[in-house]
């Protein structure tokens, strides 16, 4: 009977760190609980219940899947939520639990009732105080955040280890023969989830890079068309500017003459230096812009100072960061303004940059930037202001930088946008 009651008290101990401990873990408040203690109370007796019912493997694996649909209940969140908070909670647990056994035994201390005791209050202890002052939600905001391989390896790791608990829980064998051979499997098999994983990923990045090339290899198709046709005016061109000597006879007519035809001229074939650009689907990318801005009366110059672009971010990434700054860029100004594109790459990095018309950055505008939500657009004010927060998001995965800034030119004021990724 007291053996029972230590069990009872012991269990009890272990419910309610589990939940102070997830709660802490997920960020969930006592008060925004569904029913808490209604909750550990009826997963106690249906727990005890289930013990006693089924004294076996299939009672245990019971009673983690109650523990789960209890948590699940009183969390109120998503269950994958619920579930990676459950795995690294028992992972945590089952590591304390080793180390406290570990010293007890060392002390000298080898009756299971005590270790059990032990196990049970110190663990309580050392979660709460955790809780009380470490910032837990924050570390599992990161983790859930993080790289999904370590999701996937958390997830394993809670497998083996119960399979090893399991075998010394309800195995005749000696579990320390097969640690060696249980510890190898778990090796075996992170190994094999780092390799399934990693090529998961190749193959996600290179089906993207093909819709990207599928979608934009066309306007690259209508780039050379379009320079082709143009092609046959190019005689004309030069026929025309051998005649201007004819025409204007003084040297600075001339000289106006020529300046203005060639600045036409230039104009005209802006769109050849894509043609040139080692990314194809950056540069029909680039060229959709530029017919866009055309129908909607406005013009993009494109500026290419190196026709090499290089950059460890892949090229559909590229091209969502340039059609944010693009589109931020001629949104801000009007019909029949213009704004600029200028590529350039050195040390390994892409350079975009783009500079259009606007006021004077103030110290309000350039803090709140970037933060979600946040437009100085009047109209639909609720489809803005996720654009510049989601691109410095893929910046930094990249460890890029972003420049922001004021240039005056000719009276005017610019704003000057610089990624470098």
């Amino acid at each position: 009977m007291p053996n029972s009651i230590i069990d009872l008290l012991c269990f009890t101990l272990e419910t309610m760190k589990d939940v102070i401990f997830i709660s802490a873990l997920i960020g969930r408040k006592f008060r925004d609980m569904r029913h808490p203690i209604i909750g550990m109370a009826a997963y106690l007796i249906l727990g005890n219940a289930v013990s006693l019912i089924f004294p076996n493997a299939f009672g245990w694996l019971a009673l983690c899947l109650l523990s789960y649909l209890m948590l699940l209940y009183i969390m109120k969140t998503r269950y994958f939520y619920v579930l990676m908070a459950y795995i690294l909670e028992y992972l945590y647990a089952a590591f304390l639990e080793d180390i406290i056994i570990m010293g007890m035994t060392r002390l000298g201390v080898n009756k299971e009732i005590y270790l059990s005791i032990s196990c049970a209050v110190f663990s309580f202890l050392i979660s709460v105080a955790l809780c009380r002052y470490a910032p837990m939600n924050r570390v599992f905001q990161t983790f859930m955040g993080g790289s999904g391989i370590i999701k996937f390896l958390s997830i394993h790791l809670y497998v083996v280890y119960m399979i090893e608990t399991g075998l010394y829980k309800f195995s005749f064998i000696d579990t320390s023969v097969y640690i060696p051979v249980i510890s190898c499997f778990a090796v075996v098999v992170i190994l094999s989830d780092i390799i399934i994983l990693g090529q998961q990923r190749t193959i996600g990045k290179q089906q993207h890079d093909l819709e990207c090339f599928k979608t934009y290899q066309p306007m690259m198709a209508d780039l050379i068309k379009d320079l082709r046709s143009k092609q046959h005016d190019f005689d004309n061109h030069l026929t025309a500017v051998r005649m201007l000597p004819y025409t204007y006879r003084d040297y600075e007519s001339l000289k106006n003459a020529l300046i203005n035809y060639s600045d036409n001229m230039v104009s005209e074939y802006r769109e050849s230096e894509l043609l040139r650009i080692n990314l194809s689907v950056v540069a029909g990318f680039i060229y959709s812009k530029m017919i866009n801005a055309e129908k909607n009366g406005k013009t993009l110059n494109v500026i290419v100072r190196q026709h090499t672009l290089k950059s460890c971010m892949p090229e559909y990434e590229i091209i969502r960061i340039l059609g944010i700054l693009i589109d931020n860029a001629l949104e801000a100004v009007d019909a029949p303004g213009s704004a600029t594109l200028s590529l350039d790459s050195s040390q390994n990095q892409i350079i975009i940059s783009t500079m259009n018309k606007g006021p004077v950055l103030s110290s309000d505008l350039r803090r709140n930037m970037f933060t979600y939500g946040y437009t100085t657009k009047t109209i639909d004010k609720q489809h803005h202001g996720y654009g510049l927060p989601n691109m410095k998001k893929l910046v930094d995965e990249y460890e890029g930088k972003i420049c922001l800034d004021n240039r005056t030119i000719s009276g005017q004021n610019y704003i000057c946008f610089e990624v470098t990724v």
